[in-house]
């Protein structure tokens, strides 16, 4: 995760003025970044787990209110199924990996309230991957953990 304390977010490239219309209405922002699996390993567990503790670490711990991805197009389907993600800005060439991109945003209030209502489920058979998250009381032993001092 990205956080955007001040010096900006990598998707800011393409997408500042995208990106600036929520931070105008006070958005905290942030960003996933540099996501990449292995296909062998790209489970939707392994993803679910991911996101989770990038919403912990973004939400939780840093307050942030908005976060923001930039994939690659043919993947806006699966955020939008998968997390609620919604199209935010135009299809455009990312320079940083040379290939196409679309900037997605998604509040994290609405990733807070599906991890708190589908949390520890993984009982539904929809393709949502909250169901994988932790339950609520695991996520809060895990936010206990990350502000525990540390030896």
């Amino acid at each position: 995760m990205g956080m955007d304390v001040g010096e900006g977010l990598l998707a800011d490239t393409l997408y500042r003025s995208e990106i600036d219309s929520m931070r105008h209405r006070g958005g905290q922002v942030c960003e996933v970044t540099r996501l990449a699996m292995d296909p062998e390993h790209s489970t939707p567990e392994a993803m679910a787990a991911i996101f989770h503790l990038g919403f912990i670490i973004a939400r939780l711990v840093h307050g942030m209110t908005d976060s923001f991805i930039e994939v690659h197009p043919r993947h806006t389907s699966y955020y939008r199924r998968t997390l609620g993600y919604r199209v935010a800005g135009p299809h455009l060439t990312c320079p940083r990996v040379g290939a196409p991109a679309v900037l997605m945003h998604l509040p994290l209030s609405h990733a807070e309230q599906q991890a708190l209502r589908y949390g520890g489920s993984a009982q539904t058979h929809s393709r949502n991957l909250y169901q994988l998250f932790l339950s609520p009381s695991e996520q809060r032993t895990v936010l206990d953990s990350l502000h525990r001092p540390h030896a």
